[in-house]
């Protein structure tokens, strides 16, 4: 899984992609792993996880703000790890993905000093009026961009690491 891991994210930040063949082919091996280890309640548990991981993801495919790519690479996960292992992964990948932006935002400062306001307006536009409207890039300053595959990555090791270690970040 590590290995599979490391490949996205040095595809995902230098092709900006994560390809099929790493997230369906992790599909596979893991509905294949679990059902051959425990038969049909390994490929139900697998099945489980691969629905978990993809639907954790789907709504913010769905809205544009993350990749299919990062959507299928959440469900192979899943696959692997199973449904209640993928959430816990999902809940480290979140961290990850904002200290990740919070790092980008510090490297890029320029932008940052240009779209915060913009941030901050749309967060008052809400609060007031319960209606959103999405924040306006600055014209002239390009978006930098956050590579999530790197992010589910991090999230995925810091859960294996908690798994092996037998430290629990998060009891559940």
């Amino acid at each position: 899984m590590t290995v599979i891991l490391l490949i996205a994210a040095i595809y995902d930040y230098r092709i900006h992609k994560v390809p099929n063949l790493i997230t369906f082919g992790t599909m596979v091996a893991g509905l294949s792993f679990h059902f051959i280890i425990n038969g049909l309640d390994g490929l139900l548990f697998s099945v489980g996880g691969l629905g978990a991981g993809i639907g954790l993801f789907l709504l913010p495919y769905l809205m544009g703000v993350m990749g299919a790519g990062d959507t299928k690479l959440l469900g192979a996960i899943g696959a692997v790890l199973g449904a209640k292992s993928v959430v816990l992964v999902t809940l480290f990948t979140a961290v990850c993905g904002g200290i990740y932006a919070v790092i980008l935002l510090a490297v890029k400062r320029d932008y940052a000093r240009k779209a915060l306001p913009s941030y901050a307006t749309t967060l008052k536009t809400f609060f007031y009026t319960r209606q959103f409207s999405s924040a306006q890039s600055p014209s002239n300053a390009p978006k930098p961009k956050l590579f999530y595959g790197i992010a589910i990555a991090a999230g995925t090791f810091i859960f294996m690491l908690s798994e092996v270690t037998g430290y629990r970040l998060i009891s559940w």
